[in-house]
């Protein structure tokens, strides 16, 4: 259900060379922020506890355990329901699950890929690719897992003519 996007939309003629990923590094920055809230959150409702009712640290408790709840579904949704895939014929980029953005760059647009990586990137092996196409088209994938790879794969490919 959270996957096969890509598959579904092949024409016949059609395979897939490569497929790539976003990284769970993707999601630090949130998951972080969301445990300093709900450290903050448990401080407040501890003081509020000392100051009022000790029952309130309970609320606390509960409105700091669902909010971590709510932003690891969120982290995992973001990673699981986002396809990238180069075909033979084209790169396919979908993200979401009940509201999807999918854009399609035939190869024969395909002009440039850009990587971008950090100094972290290269260690944590993470990066952005913009796929730059003719008419203008440029279609940027942020927190690619291995994205050295895919854009191997693209440059190999993107003068590949499937009717020769």
């Amino acid at each position: 259900i959270l996957g096969g996007y890509v598959e579904s939309i092949l024409n016949s003629q059609e395979r897939v060379i490569a497929r790539a990923y976003i990284s769970w590094w993707s999601q630090v920055i949130p998951i972080i922020l969301s445990i300093v809230a709900a450290i903050i959150l448990l401080v407040i409702f501890a003081v509020v506890a000392f100051v009022v009712n000790e029952n309130f640290i309970l609320v606390g408790y509960g409105l700091a355990a669902f909010e971590l709840f709510f932003v690891f579904i969120r982290a995992y949704l973001v990673i699981k329901t986002t396809e990238i895939a180069l075909t033979n014929q084209r790169i396919i980029v979908k993200k979401g699950f009940i509201q999807r953005d999918t854009k399609e760059v035939p190869l024969d647009r395909v002009e440039s890929i850009e990587l971008n990586q950090t100094v972290l990137g290269r260690i944590f092996n993470i990066g952005s690719i913009s796929i730059n196409g003719t008419g203008g088209m440029n279609s940027p994938m942020k927190c690619i897992g291995k994205p050295m790879d895919f854009k191997k794969a693209v440059d190999q490919n993107k003068h590949y003519n499937p009717l020769r």
